[in-house]
């Protein structure tokens, strides 16, 4: 068994001579050109995947080889898992020449074996190079351009690997930063065989909601960090794919509330972990909340105008105000611009260090900070946060609009806070708690899009048009207040989840 670890890159190659410019400063003790013809096999109902198995037969230049790869991980653009190679001398695998201890012993190799079909192929010209660095360290890199093809169709393949062959990791990093400078470079967290089942599938990337972090109780503060903010930064790069894929604009909304899920675990730990503060990324995170900052705006605006501005159909010549958030869309940055956000250098390298952060972590001893349980440390930070919330929730029983507005940030925080500890709890008990306040953070959020309709108001020179404007609003402010305030009593009453 080998246990692979490699950084991949998806690439351009029409950058294909400022790769090879960049490897030439380093010391390659041999380079060589191949063509990889890959099959991937499993059964119709995909037992290997739900063993988390994935099978290859691979043949180059008249040898074939086998190979199994289990389920590991992949943090980042790092991918690290257990690879078993067998040759063979045909087409199709044969499992019994695998160790029989990687399959679940209640498997019938033979019945299995019975049952493989090919689902997949990639087939792709690999140029390698492998460097040899300092630490006595040996890395190397692949360029690979082809297709992944199956029934449903074919993709193009153009990507990098960097694979530690032996010696120190940090090494392998020193190569992906300048791998990272080429331009329209990615890290990819996706294998190819992931794309090609999900090509196999018919499958797409398609936005989601952020969800829980799986912690669970046995967890160290440490490992609970880590997990949390390896969750935060999988929600983020799997959206950007959907972006880079199709420029859904909701991937960007969900690429933003990645971001901010990580500003808010900085915010939970920095004072068990104050090494967080001093992390090399910390700035280039900041660089992302401003440069995504402006979705929640234009979320608010899309939600005026969707369903043909349903919302506003009720308002006096609303395609005057349609006409006014269309042009308002216009100055946001548009599709190209999130992209080269999305390709820069900066972005590529905010995910390789934040990734070595990460793997430099998990090897760290913190004695200090195993003292505390990971559930006494969720309790007390949901404590502190909605317990903040209610106060200002129950200064009075009818609390004005401005109250929810000015309260935004603190309800997003409790929220995500929500998101880094739920796992910890009641299922039942915490969706009944949270669902209360999500209620309110929509309301919220309605008061946003009357705001649109409100600053647009004020510079209506019509006056008849401009009182129409405000009785409009007055009652759709009128009615959200008051589901806002029963929302607010409802919510008040409710006993917290992480206390029952």
């Amino acid at each position: 068994m080998e246990m692979e670890i490699e950084i991949k890159f998806l690439f351009s190659m029409e950058f294909e001579q400022q790769l090879v410019e960049i490897i030439n400063q380093y010391n390659f003790i041999s380079t060589k050109k191949q063509i990889l013809n890959n099959v991937y096999f499993d059964t119709l109902d995909l037992s290997l995947r739900k063993m988390d198995i994935g099978l290859r037969v691979r043949h180059c230049a008249g040898n074939a080889v086998q190979t199994i790869k289990l389920a590991g991980r992949a943090i980042g653009g790092v991918h690290q898992r257990p690879e078993y190679n067998e040759p063979i001398t045909g087409k199709l695998p044969v499992l019994a020449s695998f160790r029989r201890d990687i399959w679940p012993e209640t498997c019938d190799i033979s019945a299995l074996e019975a049952r493989l079909i090919p689902l997949f192929s990639t087939d792709f010209e690999r140029r390698t190079w492998l460097l040899e660095m300092s630490d006595d360290t040996l890395i190397e890199v692949a360029y690979d351009k082809g297709f992944i093809t199956t029934n449903e169709g074919e993709i193009p393949l153009c990507e990098i690997e960097l694979e530690l062959i032996k010696g120190n990791i940090d090494q392998l990093f020193v190569v992906a930063q300048n791998i990272a400078t080429l331009p329209q470079t990615r890290l990819s967290n996706v294998s190819k065989a992931q794309r090609g089942y999900m090509l196999a599938d018919n499958l797409s990337f398609k936005p989601y909601p952020l969800s829980f972090a799986k912690l669970h109780s046995e967890m160290s503060l440490k490992n609970s960090l880590l997990c949390t903010l390896q969750h935060g930064l999988q929600h983020i790069q799997y959206h950007e794919n959907c972006y880079m894929l199709d420029e859904q604009e909701s991937a960007l909304i969900e690429i933003f509330k990645g971001i901010k899920f990580l500003h808010q675990n900085i915010k939970l730990y920095q004072h068990v972990f104050p090494v967080l503060l001093k992390a090399s990324w910390i700035s280039d995170l900041h660089w992302l909340v401003r440069s995504f900052s402006w979705t929640e705006s234009k979320k608010v605006n899309a939600n005026l105008l969707e369903n043909k501005a349903f919302y506003l159909r009720k308002l006096s010549k609303s395609k005057k105000i349609v006409k006014h958030i269309s042009m308002q869309n216009s100055r946001f940055p548009d599709a190209q611009a999130c992209r080269d956000i999305l390709t820069s250098c900066r972005y590529a390298q905010f995910v390789l260090n934040f990734t070595q952060w990460l793997i430099q972590l998990e090897k760290e001893q913190y004695t200090d900070a195993s003292n505390t349980s990971i559930s006494d440390f969720s309790i007390k930070s949901l404590t502190v946060i909605w317990s903040e919330i209610k106060s200002k929730m129950a200064h009075a029983e009818k609390l004005p609009m401005s109250y929810f507005m000015d309260n935004k940030g603190l309800f997003e925080s409790a929220l995500l806070t929500d998101l880094s500890f739920g796992c910890l709890f009641d299922k039942q008990e915490r969706d009944n708690y949270r669902d209360l306040w999500l209620d309110i953070k929509q309301g919220i959020d309605a008061i946003e899009m009357l705001e649109v309709v409100s600053d647009f108001t004020e510079y209506e020179l019509e006056i008849s048009l401009k009182v129409d404007y405000q009785k409009w609003l007055h009652r759709k402010q009128e009615a959200l207040l008051n589901a806002l305030q029963q929302s607010q009593q409802q919510a008040l009453l409710k006993e917290a989840y992480w206390l029952v």
